[in-house]
């Protein structure tokens, strides 16, 4: 999206930073945010990330809430520390960003384990600032089923219909990534709102479980919803992927969805090589050298994307939207005004 202030909006819709800053803030460093990931970012142009509240499967069921409060207030302080990023909870803060050059920061809860002991812990981490909800990782919680329960074909549970229902009046949009097809189902059945799959591909490219049926991306499109297309490989294609897989999904979910409901939702994960390296972190959390999404697995590959999306002869406008333009309306259309 290119604004009146000729500032171009690009969106990442799922991004896992927000967990390098609380690893980091545990050994006392400032200004992660400024130091580590601006200008990563910036190379390629990337200026309205959703930053995941996520809790590893070691921590759940019973340390779940404490994880992501420790998260969030590292998360929040390092934001407050910061002079290149800035925390979006508002329309106004919305408007603010688009005349500021700033990199605005969206929050999402990534697996709703934190809100298990009851429905006051949303309006408290509303009240925080996470504008997004998915309501489950892989696993089952006590809202809904991930992927990894797809024999069951369970829906939401009658706490799970509650927290869409009271998000939905709070303006908190949720996220059906992860969820399993029955709870997608569900979702898209309660909520009032644009639903949205913050980092999804499509079946119909790639059979995987965490990819999108047809049926499903055309409701989420109907609902108002954009689907963000990732880079991590293994939901991409069989073998490794290049950028023309990424836009495989992308070109696909135009012509059976519309132009208007298609996004980008990185999942880039190469930052946290340092991390490992240092020993804070398991090699689970990094593509192999090697195997990652060729052309496209770091925020500086953002060209790539570009080019290949002109080379299949996309329009400027059609481009500006997967970028951002397409998020970026579902945001000012849910965020609530201040």
């Amino acid at each position: 999206m290119i604004n009146k202030n000729n500032k171009r909006i690009i969106v990442d819709a799922h991004s896992d930073i927000p967990y390098e800053v609380f690893l980091r803030k545990i050994d006392g460093e400032q200004r992660v945010l400024d130091k580590r990931q601006a200008d990563r970012l910036k190379s390629g142009g990337i200026n309205l990330p959703v930053f995941a509240i996520y809790v590893e499967a070691r921590y759940k069921p019973d340390r779940s809430l404490e994880i992501a409060l420790r998260q969030t207030e590292a998360l929040l302080k390092d934001l407050e520390e910061s002079s290149d990023f800035m925390l979006i909870k508002t329309k106004d803060d919305l408007n603010k960003f688009i005349i500021q050059d700033k990199i605005g920061v969206i929050l999402d809860m990534e697996g709703a384990e934190p809100l298990e002991s009851g429905i006051e812990m949303l309006y408290l981490f509303y009240r925080l600032g996470v504008r997004i909800i998915g309501l489950t990782w892989n696993q089952r919680n006590a809202l809904a089923d991930g992927i990894d329960e797809l024999g069951t074909h369970s829906g939401l549970t009658k706490y799970g219909r509650q927290v869409v229902e009271e998000a939905n009046k709070l303006g908190i949009i949720i996220d059906v990534s992860h969820l399993s097809p029955s709870c997608v189902d569900d979702v898209l059945k309660y909520s009032t709102m644009p639903v949205i799959a913050s980092h999804c591909g499509a079946k119909g490219v790639y059979d995987h479980p965490r990819n999108l049926s047809d049926e499903h991306i055309k409701r989420i499109a109907k609902s108002g919803g954009v689907i963000g297309i990732p880079v991590f490989p293994t939901i991409i294609s069989s073998g490794i992927p290049t950028v023309e897989n990424v836009v495989d999904h992308i070109e696909y979910i135009i012509n059976i969805a519309g132009k208007e409901h298609v996004g980008f939702g990185s999942d880039f994960v190469e930052f946290f090589s340092d991390l490992v390296n240092e020993g804070k972190m398991g090699t689970e959390w990094i593509v192999k050298p090697g195997e990652e999404t060729q052309g496209m697995s770091r925020p500086s590959d953002m060209q790539n994307l570009i080019d290949s999306m002109k080379r299949r002869g996309f329009s400027s406008d059609l481009i500006n939207g997967v970028l951002g333009e397409n998020f970026f309306r579902v945001f000012k259309n849910t965020l609530p005004d201040k």
